[in-house]
């Protein structure tokens, strides 16, 4: 596992960083100042979208329209109420959220119990197509519906319920404040825990402190009461915006919202909100957090007080500086990494307003424990180095191309962004009061700020930036400082100061193209077309005399659009094991630099100004090239293909590199839970093998780089080569485009042949398909696997497993029910059939999270629901419920380009039909009978085809704290 894969998981956790010293209360602009019932655009001389219908009804609720073709035939409806945990009392800690689950839970238009299976009856899933959100400052309702006007008028009821309609009944919350403290206790670990510190450290005596999920003596102790009095006093009219984006007539769907929505009433009197509290530092501020985690975080930041500014062009114009100036110092960590000998993995400065309100600016370096003080020295230095000498005016000038690039795109292909990331960005937008416009208009906007922009522009909004007052430095992880912690850091802090800096010397130019393209292009040996099953589609066959075969599907749903993958060789599974292992330690060491000899940071720098650029990974049946973009940068792309075809290369530097990131992965496996579960059920589910179990940094420390390059380069060997082209592109073009490269007859490309070495998994043995382990870990976890063992004996067999797949969509929701609604023993239970294409081993498989004084009684709910099903069968409402949502997901796939570029990335190394397959999914699904699948769950649910394994925690560390608390 590369280290980046891992660190992201923690980048959410750093908006709240540094300690709190001589924390000042300070009263400014009121609480909650964006309250007042006001479109940003209404405080703002910037122009609101020219493509969007807003209104306000006479109750002060507002609403936002907006026509958007993508994804077709689909609408996207959010309801944004301006109120979150903020605006809880002390005793109230966690109701903003807790009325965020009761929303499903019953009300005017929809019982208790009927919510959900209504959803599914017109085609939506409960999570993926219907959810809510609650944070500090917000509750957001979001469903994406189908876009006739029945159903649409269906989800503006369903949000009119929301709104002034939910009944909040008593039994009701007595069975969802169980799922929601699994909620609570799914979200927990290590570094959730470090981000709690952290905010507590940073906003001491403010009630920005508080969680969201709330305190778990406010979760157990919460009565319809309580959650009807923050019910009334928050969701009221003037507090809410209503957006609406899809395939849709505004028109139309203005009326109905007047309609519904018109005699919308607050119900209650608004509250007076109690003082949130204020920081306000000077000087310079440490914070040392030594926990259990892979990594050490040293932060460099800076704060100022409170604010709430009105958007205006001066402010966007600062704040586009402020973000290129950031992304400078970002480009030069990047160069300082790709040269191989940075300490640490990952460095990144940023400017944010935490909670929308808190101007912040962070620079962030993440290494190992061990390399944590030279991290330290290397960030001081440039944030010196930058506050007193600035940009080069070839870094902004590089930049302002790269950014003029990147919004000019978002304004061209804005038609092709889905409603529901339309819709979150302008309730992002009306939250942090900035006005939402167009990506045309932003576009226009910023193309003259960003030409107008010098080196001294940026370098004077860094400074603005770090103009604070403070310094607020924390060292947090797994580094122990010996002695004391504050100390320490001050005195690296002033040795730092006393040192002398240079001048950032200019980046080197770019040397690519460096790989010649062939010199004559490919000839035709022979071409097909055929019409692609169920889709109104051509598939295109070229097949050159050198033996590459091209495919194409060109496509309309992404306009001037297209996607792109090379198949090489058989991949892993044509390798004996020794050479497995090497060729994927060459694959792991090859992704941490770019491709061909261009590092890391040149290739970026290189998608950023052109679009041109490829990935690639070691799958089971070949390696695979990919990447995608516009089509006008096709030729680029297959040049940067062809670039990594004929130099893969790889240094000693990216072996280490490399070695990091499995050391980091090394140190985080089995940590916790749900990661101890998931390697024992690596074995107990499909049997041990070198092919399926990490590799760690032990086994790729005993392979040498120039074994990896030699297995490297043997990869590349062409052999039976496919490549697929999807979307929006002329064919004869691309044909063209492939026929000067891998189409040429320089390169002659041998039919695959070998032995093939695909591990087949193996299910316990009988007598020891059950375990159990014991975690050393103190987070209230706990989690059940169950298999059953169904193997699917011919693959091609796809009504089978299209029922298989039904069955387990009926039996998931059989277990939501039991599970979550009425055990409230997890919050989102899974159950799912899984097969291997290759071989047929197949299981269903259900895999819950909980909490351990749940678990054993959770094992006894699962085995009865499990009993039932087999005993008793399915009825014929509870499939038709499942079978729309299927057929749902179906349909929207059906107009992505990723479901036609997968199935030509199927046939590339198989013969199967899978484009008929696919087109043939509605009729084999609606074939399948309800007594089919009760055979099969007699057949499949019993306890000769099952293993359990059971996972807790040992609370080991928690008695020693305990203990040593006590002493």
């Amino acid at each position: 596992m590369r280290p980046l894969r891992i660190i992201s998981l923690i980048i959410m956790l750093l908006a709240a960083l540094g300690c709190v010293r001589n924390v000042t209360p300070v009263q400014v602009q009121g609480e909650a100042p964006w309250l007042d019932g006001r479109w940003p655009h209404e405080k703002s001389t910037l122009p609101r979208s020219n493509q969007s219908v807003f209104g306000r009804l006479e109750n002060g609720m507002r609403y936002v329209i907006k026509q958007n073709e993508k994804p077709e035939d689909r609408v996207t409806v959010q309801l944004n109420i301006q109120a979150g945990s903020m605006m809880e009392r002390d005793n109230e800690l966690g109701l903003a959220h807790f009325l965020e689950h009761m929303a499903f839970n019953g009300s005017r238009n929809f019982a208790p119990g009927e919510l959900i299976p209504f959803f599914q009856e017109n085609g939506l899933a409960f999570g993926r197509d219907a959810n809510a959100h609650t944070s500090l400052m917000e509750t957001v309702y979001k469903l994406n519906l189908a876009s006739d006007e029945a159903n649409l008028n269906k989800g503006l009821l369903f949000m009119r319920d929301v709104a002034d309609g939910l009944s909040i009944l008593p039994e009701e919350v007595e069975k969802e404040r169980g799922v929601i403290l699994s909620e609570k206790a799914a979200r927990d670990s290590e570094q959730y825990r470090a981000g709690q510190r952290r905010r507590q450290q940073l906003f001491a005596g403010t009630r920005f402190v508080n969680d969201v999920i709330g305190t778990e003596e406010v979760i157990r102790t919460a009565s319809a009461e309580t959650l009807r009095g923050f019910y009334d006093a928050w969701y009221r009219p003037e507090l809410m915006v209503l957006v609406v984006v899809g395939n849709i007539d505004p028109v139309t769907v203005e009326k109905d919202i007047k309609t519904l929505f018109g005699d919308f009433k607050a119900h209650g009197e608004r509250r007076v909100l109690e003082s949130w509290g204020d920081v306000q530092y000077s000087g310079v501020q440490t914070y040392q957090d030594t926990y259990d985690t892979e990594y050490t975080i040293v932060t460099m930041g800076a704060m100022k007080p409170r604010e709430w500014l009105d958007d205006s062009p001066d402010l966007q114009r600062r704040m586009l500086h402020g973000a290129m100036a950031n992304s400078i110092i970002n480009k030069r960590m990047q160069r300082l990494q790709a040269k191989g000998d940075a300490p640490f993995l990952k460095a990144f400065a940023r400017e944010s307003a935490t909670m929308y309100l808190f101007p912040s600016v962070d620079f962030i370096t993440i290494s190992e424990a061990g390399n944590w003080q030279k991290s330290f020295a290397i960030m001081q230095d440039e944030l010196r180095r930058t506050l007193e000498f600035g940009f080069l005016p070839e870094e902004v000038a590089e930049l302002s191309t790269e950014l003029l690039r990147s919004y000019e795109k978002r304004a061209k292909f804005e038609a092709q962004i889905p409603s529901d990331s339309v819709a979150e960005t302008m309730i992002s937008c009306f939250n942090g009061n900035r006005v939402y416009q167009s990506w045309q208009q932003t576009y226009d906007m910023y193309k003259v700020f960003i030409e107008e922009a010098s080196a001294e522009d940026l370098h004077r909004a860094f400074v603005e930036m770090w103009d604070s007052g403070n310094r607020i430095i924390s060292v947090t992880g797994n580094a122990v400082i010996e002695g004391d912690a504050d100390a320490v850091i001050r005195n690296l802090w002033e040795e730092g100061n006393s040192r002398t800096v240079v001048p950032v010397m200019a980046a080197g130019k770019l040397d690519y193209p460096y790989v010649a393209e062939p010199k004559t292009a490919g000839v035709v040996a022979r071409k097909t077309e055929k019409p692609v099953a169920g889709a109104n589609l051509t598939l295109h066959e070229v097949v050159f005399e050198s033996g590459l075969v091209l495919r194409m599907i060109p496509t309309t749903f992404l306009k001037d659009r297209s996607s792109l993958s090379l198949h090489i060789g058989g991949g892993g599974d044509s390798l004996p094991d020794n050479s497995y292992i090497t060729a994927t330690l060459a694959m792991l060491t090859d992704s941490e630099s770019g491709f061909g000899k261009l590092t890391a940071e040149e290739a970026s720098r290189l998608q950023r100004s052109t679009g041109y650029g490829t990935g690639f990974s070691l799958q089971s049946k070949s390696l695979m090239l990919g990447s995608g973009g516009e089509t006008e940068d096709m030729q680029g792309i297959l040049q940067a293909m062809w670039t990594q075809f004929r130099d893969p290369f790889i240094e000693e530097k990216d072996r280490q590199e490399m070695l990091r990131g499995l050391a980091i992965a090394d140190a985080a496996r089995n940590k916790d839970v749900p990661s101890a579960m998931s390697t024992a059920g690596r074995e107990l589910f499909f049997g041990k093998s070198l092919r399926i179990d990490p590799i760690t940094a032990g086994k790729g420390s005993t392979v040498s780089l120039a074994d990896m390059q030699t297995a490297l380069k043997s990869l590349y060997v062409p052999v039976d080569g496919v490549l697929n082209i999807v979307g929006d592109f002329d064919p004869a073009k691309a044909q063209a485009l492939v026929a000067a490269t891998f189409g040429s007859s320089e390169v002659q490309w041998k039919p695959l042949s070998g032995a093939d070495y695909a591990y087949v998994p193996k299910f316990a043995q009988k007598g020891k398909r059950e375990r159990h382990i014991v975690v050393d870990a103190d987070l209230n976890q706990a989690a059940l696997r169950v298999g059953y063992l169904r193997r699917l004996e011919d693959i091609r067999d796809r009504k089978t497993l299209t029922a298989r797949r039904l069955l387990a969509s009926v039996a998931r929701d059989r277990l939501r029910e039991s599970v979550r609604e009425e055990l409230g023993a997890s919050y989102s239970p899974s159950f799912f059939y899984w097969v291997d294409s290759d071989n047929g081993y197949g299981m269903y498989m259900v895999n819950i999270g909980t909490q351990p004084d749940k678990l054993e009684k959770l094992v006894d709910v699962v085995n009865e629901v499990m009993a039932d099903i087999a005993a008793n069968g399915v009825t014929e409402e509870e499939v038709e419920r499942q079978r729309k949502p299927m057929l749902s997901s179906w349909e929207e796939g059906r107009r992505e380009n990723a479901i036609y570029m997968g199935m030509l990335d199927t046939i590339a190394r198989t013969d199967w039909p899978s484009f008929e397959w696919n087109a043939q999914f509605p009729e084999l699904l609606n074939a399948v009978t309800v007594e089919e699948l009760n055979r099969e769950a007699r057949a499949a649910f019993t306890d000769a085809n099952k293993a359990v394994l059971t996972g807790t925690e040992s609370g080991k560390k928690a008695k020693q704290a305990a203990k040593a608390a006590a002493e």
